[in-house]
């Protein structure tokens, strides 16, 4: 799955391979549904459910590698990550229930609604 998250990033997609379940389900999804992970939503919320813990540590600082990893994965331009971040913070404070799932419709909430102009929401 690291493949199809981090095409062009070999490393990246080794570590998320990792990360994610010790790399066993990275053969077979690639075999059996190369189409049905494709395109930055799937990315993301794949990406999500992998480095969940991280991405809710750099959530409390307010920066880090993986949420702009995140970010860039929706396609949203650097320039405005900063404004996301606060406003994914505070509705993903607000969420009743943690969880990759609960932080991906957050995020695509925001990136659909007040950050529409700067992400590429029809992924």
């Amino acid at each position: 799955m690291g493949a199809m998250i981090f095409n062009d990033n070999t490393a990246a997609a080794a570590i998320s391979n990792v990360i994610w379940d010790l790399g066993t389900t990275a053969v077979s999804s690639n075999i059996s549904s190369q189409e049905t992970c494709e395109g930055e939503k799937a990315r993301t919320a794949m990406f999500i459910k992998a480095t969940m813990p991280t991405i809710e540590q750099e959530l409390a600082v307010g920066e880090g590698e993986y949420i702009t990893a995140m970010l860039d994965l929706r396609g949203c331009e650097a320039n405005t990550h900063g404004e996301i971040v606060k406003a994914i913070r505070e509705d993903y404070a607000a969420e009743s229930a943690n969880n990759p799932e609960a932080l991906y419709n957050v995020l695509e909430r925001n990136v659909t609604s007040d950050f529409a102009k700067s992400c590429a929401t029809n992924a």
